[in-house]
């Protein structure tokens, strides 16, 4: 079982992210018999308060009804938010954690022993883009370091559930794509 979760703030585009994550999962299997699941967990006040969006595939139909404890990938919108939790309760051994953050991939991984981690400044490319959400960018740099699924695919959910703002949108998710680069070595 592949099990992901997206770490952002309310309004973000964390759930949307989740959607997007689990329809490129969904096309990339083709017709394979996979199950996925895909839910979002947020408080009342969800505007700037921690989200969560959890994405699982398996091969096997998926009983578990709760949220994800130990992930295989970790994707963070704002490097802000790993301050309020400990990766070796949330991330499994040797997980993956993509983080948008100032910080490089490098300097991270000294902070994450164990893990493999990829950290670039999405939010420099929103800037660049004139975006004011990094759910497809962080996505662009997932399927890169994953290769779960195709940028082509990325990009053609992205033109069908983004309603406003897709070519720039899908510019940014292409520059994440390219930026985005795997460490040998946690």
């Amino acid at each position: 079982m592949i099990e992901i979760t997206i770490f952002g703030r309310g309004g973000k585009g964390t759930r949307l992210a989740s959607e997007i994550l689990a329809e490129a999962l969904f096309r990339a299997l083709g017709d394979k018999e996979y199950s996925l699941q895909c839910f979002p967990f947020f408080g009342s006040e969800r505007i700037g308060q921690p989200v969560e969006g959890f994405v699982r595939s398996d091969s096997k139909p998926i009983r578990l009804k709760c949220q994800i404890k130990q992930a295989d990938y970790f994707i963070v919108l704002g490097a802000d938010l790993l301050k309020t939790r400990d990766l070796k309760d949330n991330l499994k051994p040797s997980g993956c954690l993509i983080v948008n953050s100032r910080k490089t991939s490098q300097d991270l991984s000294r902070l994450y022993p164990g893990y493999r981690v990829v950290a670039f400044n999405a939010s420099a490319i929103a800037r660049y883009h004139n975006l004011n959400r990094l759910n497809t960018i962080m996505l662009g740099a997932f399927a890169k370091m994953t290769n779960l699924f195709s940028l082509a695919d990325l990009i053609e959910i992205i033109q069908e559930k983004i309603p406003a703002y897709k070519k720039e949108n899908i510019e940014a998710t292409k520059e994440a794509y390219e930026l985005a680069q795997p460490l040998k070595e946690a």
